[in-house]
């Protein structure tokens, strides 16, 4: 029931010699919340979701570009809201 989603970034970047070029968010839980919860301000608390669900650094997610940043955030909200595929309205 974890489904992940697989993002293609439009524009991908290069952090310590590692390229990412896409980005598998996986469904949060709790305790993704939990730790979300502690982070100080709303672009902190989502960069800092966004790297646990998708297994990387804060740092790594800080060199993504705006704009991909932000497709990453709209599926996240996505999980939250509860689209229909899991039962939601």
């Amino acid at each position: 029931m974890n489904k992940a989603e697989l993002i293609t970034l439009n524009f991908p970047v290069e952090v310590a010699g590692r390229l990412i070029d896409q980005v598998s968010l996986s469904r949060p839980t709790v305790k993704h919340l939990m730790s979300f919860d502690k982070a100080e301000g709303d672009m902190a608390k989502m960069v800092s979701l966004v790297a646990d669900l998708a297994d990387l650094m804060p740092a790594e997610i800080n060199a993504i570009d705006a704009s991909d940043f932000m497709r990453l955030s709209t599926v996240v909200e996505g999980f939250l809201d509860g689209g229909t595929e899991n039962g939601g309205t």
